[in-house]
This record gives structure tokens, C-alpha cells and sequence, in this order.
């Protein structure tokens, strides 16, 4: 097994990790559960670089694949959204 097919394996495992990761940080939002949900997201995301720097430096055509996950998650865990208000 080639480290290519590795990480074609690896790429959507990433991805759907990641959103979950994301989703239960959000969910947890002012629970008892929120640092560690956190402490997850910012694991995962450093894992995630770490992933596609390793693809980017084996020439792996995948490195976009996981740069793009990178970029989803890291925006989808900062994000803020707030419920519209009714104007007056």
C-alpha cells in the first residue's frame, strides 16, 4: 500500500471527522462539555494541517482536498451566527 492510497483513504475520513468535531463543539456551546468539544476542534484542526503539509510535501494530488478541509473547519469553528432580530 502506497502512501498515496493512504491518504485517498484518508481525505473524506477527514472531512466528515471534521464536521462532526465542528457540530458537537457547537452543540456543547455553553455546557459542561464545551472545553473539551473545543480542546477537539483545535486538536483536530492541527491535525488536519499536519495531514496536508504531509500531502503537499509527497507531491500527493490530494493536498487540496484536505487544504480545503482545513479551510471549512477552521471557519465553520469560528464562525458566529446569531439569530435575526426583529427591526422595530
Amino acid at each position: 500500500m502506497t502512501l498515496d492510497a493512504l491518504f485517498y483513504g484518508s481525505v473524506w475520513f477527514f472531512q466528515v471527522l471534521g464536521i462532526l468535531v465542528v457540530v458537537l463543539a457547537r452543540l456543547s456551546s455553553g455546557g459542561y462539555r464545551q472545553v473539551v468539544c473545543e480542546r477537539c476542534v483545535f486538536g483536530f484542526v492541527l491535525m488536519l494541517g499536519v495531514a496536508t503539509m504531509t500531502a503537499i510535501w509527497l507531491a500527493s494530488p490530494h493536498w487540496l482536498s484536505l487544504a480545503l478541509s482545513l479551510c471549512v473547519i477552521s471557519i465553520a469553528a469560528t464562525i458566529h451566527v446569531r439569530p435575526a432580530t426583529a427591526s422595530i
